[in-house]
Order: C-alpha cells, then sequence, then structure tokens
C-alpha cells in the first residue's frame, strides 16, 4: 500500500523511515511563480498525479495538509476503488472566520496576524512561490463547493489538527468530527500547535497515531 502525500512535509519523512512508499507533488503555482491559477488547475494536478501512480499502485492512502486536505477529500470521492483511507491535517474545510462560506473580512485579518506571527523563520519546507490574487478567490470558490463533501467519505479517516491554529479553526473542526456519520474517524488535537506544525517537529504520540492508523 503507498502514501500518496498532496503537500510535503515531516509526516513523508517520518513514513519513508517507517518503509512505506510515499509519492508528492507540488500544486500548480507553489513552486513556480505562474500568472494565473485556477481550482481546476488544482484539482487536476491530485487526479494527474494520481492517474501517473495507479498502473502499479491500487491500493492508496491519501495525506493532505490545509487547501491539500480539501483537495484529497475531492480526490477521495471521485477514486473511492483505489483511495482506502485519507489523513487530513488541519484541513481547510473552514478558514480564518466566515459563516457559511462568506469570509468576515476584518475578524478573518485579526486571525491572519495572529497566525503569520506564529510561521517559524526556521521551517524546513522553503517557502512557496508568491500567490497571485486569483489564486485566493479560486480558493474561496473551492472551499464554498467542497465544504460538504467531507460527510460523503465513507473511507477511515485521521483529522490531525493543531490546537493553536489560526487559520482553520480547532473548534470548527471539532464540530464537522462529530456530525460526521463515520464509524472508522479519528481525531487528534496537537497540543500547541499552529497551523504548520507539520513542518517542525513530530512529537512521539503524533507519530504514533498517524502509523497505527495506516497499519489497521
Amino acid at each position: 500500500m503507498d502514501l500518496w502525500v498532496i503537500q510535503r512535509n515531516l509526516i513523508e519523512e517520518l513514513l519513508n523511515i517507517n518503509n512505506y512508499q510515499t509519492f508528492s507533488f507540488y500544486l500548480h503555482g507553489h513552486k513556480n511563480q505562474v500568472k494565473k491559477i485556477t481550482r481546476k488547475d488544482w484539482l487536476n494536478d491530485c487526479q494527474n498525479n494520481l492517474d501517473c501512480i495507479l498502473p502499479n499502485h491500487q491500493e492508496v492512502i491519501v495525506i493532505g495538509h490545509s487547501l491539500g486536505g480539501v483537495l484529497g477529500i475531492n480526490l477521495a470521492l471521485n477514486n473511492q476503488p483505489y483511495i482506502k483511507k485519507i489523513i487530513l491535517i488541519d484541513p481547510s474545510i473552514e478558514y480564518l472566520v466566515n459563516k457559511n462560506g462568506e469570509l468576515k473580512i476584518l475578524a478573518s485579518l485579526k486571525q491572519l496576524i495572529k497566525a503569520i506571527k506564529q510561521i517559524d523563520k526556521k521551517q524546513k519546507e522553503p517557502k512557496p512561490a508568491k500567490l497571485p490574487i486569483s489564486a485566493f478567490r479560486e480558493f474561496k470558490e473551492l472551499l464554498k463547493e467542497e465544504r460538504n463533501s467531507i460527510y460523503e467519505l465513507n473511507c477511515p479517516i485521521l483529522i490531525l489538527q493543531g490546537e493553536d491554529d489560526y487559520i482553520v479553526s480547532t473548534k470548527k473542526i471539532k464540530e464537522i468530527y462529530e456530525e460526521l456519520d463515520n464509524e472508522n474517524k479519528e481525531l487528534m488535537i496537537i497540543p500547541r500547535a499552529n497551523h504548520w506544525w507539520i513542518r517542525e517537529e513530530l512529537n512521539k504520540e503524533t507519530s504514533e497515531k498517524i502509523l497505527s492508523f495506516i497499519k489497521k
């Protein structure tokens, strides 16, 4: 079974050390700067990369962080015969401060400032390319379209959520988790962790949780 990672992070390193084969890639515009990005580009990135490995790997576990989590849900729903499990890391199903998919500008700016202050300058992952403003609009539209998709997932789900995440509301993630009609769901809140905790150090408890979920 392969672990298919939408965004590179320390979890991929953990899996490689434990002899799991992984495959990861950058989303459109996240490495090389482009003038225009659409949500279709991101969705196609996921499907095209999955198609590349399916001829040789018929059982896949998808791991996605933030936007990657939302895209991973979409991918799992569209490829149910092949996606066996999904791990969502601070998935941006609900982000900053919004109501019914509509962003509350002033309140969100306050949250964003708090989140920026949390960024560790020593992060292992290089900074992504600067995204055009159109990318944020596409991000908003994608989330509107996919905000209820998680409720349709039938495969086992593990959600890893930073306790101090100012981008994705921990409170909202807990509410969504409780609403999931899925017998094979798990949620772990990472103490004192921000939105970018996967670029820092994985503690023993989190590492064990990930590996036990995969092995089940």
